[in-house]
């Protein structure tokens, strides 16, 4: 794989995740199947620089996507959650 399409396929999980439909954890619907938020969720949780683009993401997605940014700014600085909520 090249190695600069690594950054670009990090950031596409960032965008497509400020548009998400749905805000939810865990298996849902009837085939009981992780929603492709949570699943960029994920991905974005387990970067080095998770907490500034979930501050990105707070500031610029739907509201969905502002869901997901306050649950991964929770865990990762409850302080700065506190301020936003």
């Amino acid at each position: 794989m090249n190695f600069w399409l690594i950054p670009i396929l990090l950031l596409v999980h960032v965008e497509r995740l400020a548009k998400t439909g749905v805000f939810a954890f865990g298996r849902v619907g009837y085939a009981g199947i992780i929603s492709p938020g949570e699943k960029d969720y994920r991905t974005v949780f387990n970067r080095g620089s998770a907490k500034t683009d979930f501050e990105k993401l707070y500031s610029t997605g739907n509201l969905q996507a502002k869901c997901y940014a306050l649950a991964g700014i929770h865990m990762l600085n409850p302080t700065r959650f506190s301020e936003l909520v």
